[in-house]
């Protein structure tokens, strides 16, 4: 629980304080700097060396290919602060969002262009976020093509707070090397009842479950 308490703790710091300077933070670059890396180095775990930036691709460049012992582990695919707009009013809580669906409609290009980065390179995991949505996605669905599937939104600062022990495990190192994807994505596709509705709900008690001794500190975000 210490490892979860303190990138909590990290992440916290690192929400507010891209609040506070949101209206500073106006490009891409800024976004990287001021929020994305600092989650992936701070609150995330990994290390600088475990990150390349504008890797070359036969379509482009990559923001970030984050590699786990040497082996091509998630992309990610940034853009500025409030750069995505996804089709749900809904920024305190974790959504599960159909790729194909109305509510990532008009983020499709950018799902699009992560996944060309990813799909070459066998990357198993893709990200589009603009610091404040983090949009992750599984690149590889058996027989399926993934946009048939479902992304996992985390909406806003708020969702991400909230729901800090999913985004925590779906994308840490530490977390990574044991393949959590599977099994959280596993469980979005056979949702069972947990009194809840609108997400998915078996993540969901799992998630409060791991979560409940760390609550308290999210009273002190600042909103």
């Amino acid at each position: 629980m210490e490892e979860l308490d303190s990138a909590f703790v990290a992440a916290s710091k690192i929400l507010t304080d891209a609040k506070v300077n949101l209206q500073r933070i106006r490009t891409e670059e800024d976004t990287k700097i001021q929020i994305i890396t600092r989650i992936l180095t701070e609150c995330l775990g990994w290390n600088f060396s475990d990150i390349a930036a504008e890797t070359a691709h036969e379509n482009g460049y990559s923001d970030y290919l984050v590699s786990s012992h040497n082996k091509g582990s998630l992309l990610i695919e940034a853009k500025r602060a409030e750069g995505l707009v996804i089709g749900t009013s809904e920024t305190t809580k974790m959504r599960t969002l159909k790729l194909l669906g109305p509510g990532l409609t008009k983020v499709m290009t950018g799902i699009d262009q992560a996944a060309s980065y990813s799909l070459p390179n066998g990357l198993p995991i893709s990200v589009l976020t603009d610091g404040i949505v983090w949009i992750v996605f599984k690149t590889f669905t058996p027989r399926e093509n993934f946009k048939t599937k479902e992304a996992i939104v985390f909406t806003g600062f708020d969702a991400l707070i909230n729901d800090f022990s999913v985004f925590l495990e779906l994308l840490s190192k530490a977390g990574f090397e044991k393949k959590p994807y599977n099994r959280i994505f596993d469980k979005i596709h056979e949702p069972r009842s947990c009194g809840q509705t609108g997400f998915p709900n078996q993540l969901m008690c799992d998630s409060r479950l791991l979560f409940k001794e760390s609550y308290f500190v999210s009273r002190s975000f600042e909103r």
